[in-house]
């Protein structure tokens, strides 16, 4: 079937601590409005060296003079300590992996350089080596991503038990999820509408509705418990795993050549160089139960991750339901039993294989870019996503 089964449910203990999270917002709504009346910098307003916004300035993109009104510096200050806020422990990734996709795209904007085939882009402010625009497009990679990360801690009511704590947290934590990936999607739309090409407009439109897509297949399954996991192969998993987390920074790493002008070839390297470095990057994430020393019993993984699913590929669909349900006591699966269940089969040694080919495209791709600082970087990244000894 094309559904993946269902993944483990977020914490909703993590969830309740959006109650706390309320009140810092609430801090941080009055702090922006003390701010704006004020007109005095933040302390990020003094320590960046760019501006808030690069279109907030005498000239928009192109050069022309913006029509937009400057916003509050304030504003992308209330963004920041938002993401911040958000991706600080309360979305379900971890806090090194966050800003990684914002990343990937300046350093493959420098490593690009300017275009030599188009000389328009020389309107557009360019600080070490990156197109304001570029850093832009970055900081909207970063909204899009949390927002998605917010809205994804919604818990399901109907699912809560008593040991959860009160129902009126769950509820208010929901509304503050929805309202805030809202709000950041909002600004993303926003920070899109003014960089004033349609192209990249419409590449980002796309992700975010592979980003959807991928999401609503990941929680698509039956209750039943025989469907605990579903019957797909590796290349189905792989096409999912692209909607829900390659798309975004593959299509952001085209549309970071695209606003620097470069021709189709050099968009389509930058394509697959996000697309394969996402790919690797996830694959690791789903093998870190599998292969750290010191792994606690309780802790849980995703039945459909890329260790799981090639497991069953190889074991056949009617061994793994058997090995799932030996594995289930009063109920309730036994996490640590099936783990060694499936490192003793060649899932994990397959996952670690496919880890390593996609890291392999993706340095590919990123040779037909100069050598530089910026592509070495790059290739760190790839090594640091491969590296499993």
């Amino acid at each position: 079937m094309w559904f993946p089964g269902r993944p483990p449910p977020p914490s909703n203990r993590r969830q309740a601590n959006l109650g706390d999270a309320a009140r810092e917002l609430a801090s941080l709504l009055h702090l922006e409005e003390e701010l704006r009346r004020s007109g005095r910098p933040t302390e990020t307003d003094k320590r960046s060296p760019y501006p808030p916004n690069p279109y907030n300035g005498p000239k928009g993109a192109g050069g022309r003079k913006s029509s937009v009104s400057p916003a509050p510096k304030s504003k992308n200050t209330f963004i920041s300590s938002l993401i911040s806020l958000f991706t600080g422990g309360l979305v379900h990734e971890s806090r090194h992996n966050l800003q990684l996709r914002g990343l990937v795209v300046l350093l493959i904007s420098k490593a690009a350089g300017p275009s030599s085939m188009n000389a328009s882009c020389q309107n557009y402010d360019m600080v070490s080596g990156i197109y304001s625009c570029q850093r832009s497009l970055a900081e909207i990679t970063e909204l899009i991503h949390t927002a998605l990360l917010v809205h994804r801690g919604i818990v399901n009511l109907s699912e809560l038990q008593s040991s959860d704590g009160p129902l009126k947290d769950m509820q208010f934590g929901n509304k503050i999820a929805i309202l805030s990936g809202d709000f950041l999607l909002a600004n993303a739309c926003n920070g899109l509408a003014l960089l004033q090409n349609t192209k990249v407009v419409e590449l980002l439109a796309s992700a975010l509705m592979d980003l959807v897509q991928g999401v609503y297949h990941e929680n698509s399954t039956s209750a039943k418990e025989n469907h605990i996991t579903e019957d797909i192969g590796i290349s189905t998993w792989k096409e999912q795993t692209f909607l829900s987390h390659g798309a975004l920074l593959a299509k952001s790493c085209q549309a970071a050549m695209e606003l620097a002008k470069h021709d189709a070839d050099v968009q389509d390297m930058a394509f697959q160089y996000g697309k394969h470095m996402a790919m690797s990057h996830k694959i690791n994430s789903d093998l870190q139960p599998f292969i750290k020393e010191k792994t606690s019993d309780s802790i849980t993984f995703n039945l459909n991750s890329a260790p799981v699913v090639l497991h069953q590929e190889f074991l056949g669909r009617d061994l793994w339901i058997k090995q799932i349900r030996e594995a289930q006591e009063k109920g309730r699966l036994d996490y640590a039993k099936l783990r060694e269940t499936i490192k003793a089969g060649k899932g994990v040694t397959s996952a670690i294989d496919l880890c390593r080919y996609h890291g392999n495209k993706a340095l590919e791709a990123l040779e037909s870019f100069p050598p530089s600082e910026a592509r070495s970087a790059l290739e760190n990244i790839v090594f640091a996503v491969t590296r499993f000894s």
